[in-house]
């Protein structure tokens, strides 16, 4: 996870230990974006929701 090959770190939020890097692929068109959190606990039932809503992905990610 360490890999941070041709990412950009766009959010460095110290206090919420909180990473986002993000990488665009010129040949493709697609951006590619990676999240780093230190040990935060994650309900495991808001996580599948969040999975399994593919569905919506278009309406939060509006480039999906």
């Amino acid at each position: 996870m360490d890999d941070h090959d041709g990412y950009e770190m766009v959010i460095d939020d110290k206090q919420k230990t909180l990473k986002m890097y993000i990488k665009r692929d010129r040949e493709t068109g697609t951006i590619l974006v990676k999240f780093e959190v230190e040990r935060v606990p994650i309900p495991m039932f808001n996580l599948c929701t969040l999975i399994y809503e593919t569905d919506l992905y278009p309406m939060w990610f509006p480039f999906v």
